[in-house]
């Protein structure tokens, strides 16, 4: 169920983030390429599976001149720097979005990706990406390079901009905001008083939520009119109890 929901939102991000009629479906498209190639599935399932590469797995996978794979390959946290410094100069932007989501890529690198002043769909996925500053982020969020509900998502993110998310007009800040697991605790507070049925339980699945929170969510969406909705929540188990497990 929290699949389904986490779906929804993402496909929502990624249609506004790319422009496109559909969202990228980078995992499909490049293993449907590199079997084509007689690529190594092992080494393409780590790459679709985000599982850290070696660098003699990189190097193999840099060689593919195929946007899905490179893009991968720029986000998988094991790829060398040197690598990840070729992809961030690559003439797709789609590409260049991988290298901007690596959490293990150097600041610098990361940095060079920015573009000031303006929104762009580098500056969006930087925005998301816990290792940026939060300086940097403040910055961004005032210039106006990023949007709100990319900010809320990173658990990076300053606390004043996460109150901002919070109390937003807009369902996929709200929505954001709920799912970050690093969130202060009495945004818990303001967030239960949405009026999107799907964001309640959204935010009812983060494990950070106190107990009273959850119930309270619990007992309001139970007698909710969309079946789906009352069924998951009546399902759902307080995330503190399986965390503790």
């Amino acid at each position: 169920m929290y699949k389904i929901i986490t779906a929804i939102i993402i496909c929502a991000i990624l249609t506004g983030c790319f422009l496109a009629n559909s969202p990228p479906f980078y995992g499909r498209d490049a293993r449907s390429y590199l079997t084509s190639k007689g690529e190594d599935s092992k080494i393409i399932q780590k790459l679709i599976e985000y599982v850290p590469l070696t660098k003699d797995e990189a190097e193999i996978l840099f060689k593919y001149n195929d946007i899905a794979v490179l893009h991968l390959l720029g986000s998988n946290q094991g790829t060398p720097v040197y690598i990840l410094e070729k992809l961030s100069d690559h003439c797709n932007f789609e590409v260049r979005t991988g290298v901007a989501s690596n959490e293990n890529a150097p600041l610098p690198l990361l940095l060079k990706l920015r573009t000031k002043n303006r929104y762009t769909t580098e500056n969006l996925v930087l925005s998301e990406n816990p290792a940026i500053p939060k300086e940097i982020l403040r910055e961004m969020y005032h210039n106006n390079e990023t949007s709100l509900w990319g900010l809320a998502t990173n658990p990076n993110c300053p606390e004043e901009i996460m109150i901002l998310a919070a109390k937003s007009n807009d369902w996929m800040d709200r929505s954001s905001i709920g799912s970050n697991h690093n969130i202060p605790i009495e945004l818990f507070d303001i967030l239960k008083n949405d009026t999107d049925s799907l964001n309640l339980l959204h935010l009812a699945s983060n494990p950070k939520i106190p107990r009273s929170i959850f119930n309270e969510i619990k007992e309001k969406l139970k007698n909710d009119k969309d079946e789906r909705i009352r069924r998951d929540i009546m399902n759902m188990k307080f995330p503190g109890d399986e965390v503790t497990k």
